[in-house]
C-alpha cells in the first residue's frame, strides 16, 4: 500500500502544479492568445469548479470502483487531455475548456488518498497523514512556479505543456498498476448509512472560503498582482510565487505540530484562519507599497491558509464509517467549490475596483474581498460551536 500512497503523492504534486502554473504564463497568454488577468482568473476558477463539480460522482465512484481505477481513469483523460488541450489552444475560451478538463481530471487524487487513509489508519493519524500528502505533494507548487518559468523559457510555452500531459498520461498508468484499494466499510449492526450531514454546515462554510484564498492568490491573481504593480516578468512573477508554495507546504507539513499545540483540529483550524485574515488585511491596507512585503504576507496567508486538513479531520471525526466516502467528497467539494465561486467573483470585484487603470487599488480591494469572506466563515464555525455534534461520531479504525 505505501507504494500506491507515494504514487497518489506524485500525482497530487501534478494537481497542485496545474493549480498554479496559469499565473506564470499569463505573460505569455496575454502575448499569443489575448488572454487578460481577469480571462486567467476565470480559467484557474473553472478549473475549482469543475474539480468541485464532480465530487459527488467521484464519493460514489470510490465506494463502487475503488480509488485506484478512479483516479487513473479521470488522470488520463481529464488530467493528460486539458494539458494537450491548453498547449494546442488559440484563443481564451480553449484555454479555460481545458482548464475545466484538468480540473475534472486533478479531482479524485487528494482525495483518493484521504478515502484510504480513513478506511486503513486510526482517525487520530487522518490530520497528518493528510497533512504530508499535501505538504509533499506542494513540490507541484514549487514546479509550477520558478522551475516552471525556466522551462518556458527554455523550451517554450506550448511545448513545455506537450510534454507536461505526457508525464499526466504516465502518472495515470502508474496509479492503474501500482494502487490498492482499501477494504470496503463494516458499520456496527444497526448503524445504516449514518444519517444526515447537515449538522455539518458550519464545517463546509469554512472550507469554502478557507483555501480559496491562498488558491486563489497564488494560482490565478498573484502573477498579475507582481506583474501589473510591479512590472515583474515571468521569472519574477515565478520567485516570488514560489515564496508563497513554500510557506504553503511548510503549513502542511506541520499541521499535526499545530494540531497539538493548539489541543485539537477545531482550535488550530480557528487560529490558522484568524492568521490568514491579519494577512489579507495588511495586503489590502500595503497593496503595492512593496515588492517584498507583498511576497511576505503572501507567505504568511499561504503558511496559515494551508489549513484544509486541519477543518477536514475535525469534519472527518464525526462521520460514522459508511459517510466517509460521501463526507469528505462534500468537504472538498465545499473547500475547492469555494475557491472557483470566490475565484470567478473576484475578476468582476478586481474590475469594479479599477482593473489594470487603477492597480494597486484593485488589488487591494481583492485583497480586502477575500479577507472578508474567511471572517464570515470563521464567524459561522466559530458561533456554530456544537453544530457538527449532531453526526453519529466513527469509532477507531
Amino acid at each position: 500500500m505505501r507504494v500506491g500512497i507515494a504514487v497518489l503523492v506524485a500525482s497530487y504534486a501534478l494537481s497542485q502544479f496545474y493549480r498554479m502554473f496559469l499565473s506564470v504564463l499569463a505573460p505569455a497568454l496575454a502575448a499569443d492568445i489575448g488572454a487578460s488577468s481577469s480571462d486567467i482568473a476565470q480559467a484557474t476558477g473553472l478549473w475549482f469548479l469543475v474539480f468541485a463539480a464532480v465530487q459527488i460522482p467521484i464519493g460514489v465512484s470510490l465506494e463502487r470502483w475503488g480509488p485506484r481505477l478512479t483516479v487513473a481513469v479521470m488522470l488520463a483523460v481529464g488530467g493528460a487531455g486539458g494539458g494537450l488541450i491548453v498547449a494546442l489552444a488559440q484563443n481564451p475560451l480553449q484555454m479555460k475548456l481545458a482548464m475545466a478538463l484538468i480540473g475534472a481530471g486533478c479531482a479524485p487524487v487528494m482525495i483518493a488518498a484521504a478515502y484510504i487513509f480513513a478506511r486503513a489508519f486510526p482517525p487520530s493519524a487522518f490530520a497528518s497523514l493528510s497533512g504530508m500528502v499535501i505538504g509533499i505533494g506542494g513540490i507541484g507548487n514549487i514546479a509550477g512556479t520558478a522551475p516552471f518559468a525556466a522551462m518556458v523559457a527554455a523550451l517554450g510555452w506550448r511545448p513545455s505543456m506537450f510534454l507536461l500531459a505526457v508525464v499526466t498520461l504516465a502518472a495515470a498508468a502508474l496509479v492503474a498498476a501500482l494502487v490498492q484499494d482499501p477494504p470496503p466499510a463494516e458499520d456496527a449492526p444497526g448503524a445504516g448509512r449514518g444519517g444526515s450531514l447537515w449538522p455539518l454546515w458550519p464545517v463546509f462554510l469554512l472550507l469554502f472560503v478557507g483555501y480559496a484564498p491562498s488558491a486563489g492568490l497564488s494560482g490565478g491573481w498573484g502573477g498579475p498582482y507582481f506583474a501589473d504593480v510591479f512590472g515583474a516578468d515571468a521569472q519574477g512573477i515565478g520567485h516570488a510565487l514560489l515564496v508563497m508554495s513554500l510557506a504553503m507546504i511548510t503549513g502542511s507539513l506541520t499541521i499535526g505540530v499545530m494540531e497539538r499545540l493548539a489541543g485539537g483540529a477545531r482550535r488550530a483550524a480557528i487560529f490558522t484562519t484568524a492568521v490568514s485574515i491579519v494577512a489579507l488585511l495588511a495586503l489590502w491596507l500595503l497593496a503595492g507599497h512593496g515588492w517584498w512585503s507583498s511576497v511576505l504576507l503572501l507567505a504568511v496567508a499561504g503558511l496559515f491558509g494551508a489549513n484544509f486538513p486541519l477543518i477536514l479531520a475535525y469534519g472527518r471525526n464525526q462521520l460514522a464509517p459508511r459517510q466517509i466516502a460521501r463526507g469528505i467528497t462534500l468537504m472538498n467539494l465545499a473547500s475547492i467549490g469555494g475557491v472557483g465561486v470566490l475565484q470567478l467573483v473576484s475578476g468582476p470585484v478586481w474590475e469594479a475596483a479599477g482593473g489594470t487603470g487603477n492597480a494597486a487599488g484593485a488589488y487591494g480591494t481583492l485583497f480586502l474581498f477575500f479577507a472578508l469572506a474567511q471572517i464570515a466563515g470563521l464567524a459561522a464555525f466559530v458561533t456554530r460551536r456544537g453544530a457538527a455534534r449532531a453526526v453519529p461520531a466513527a469509532g477507531p479504525g
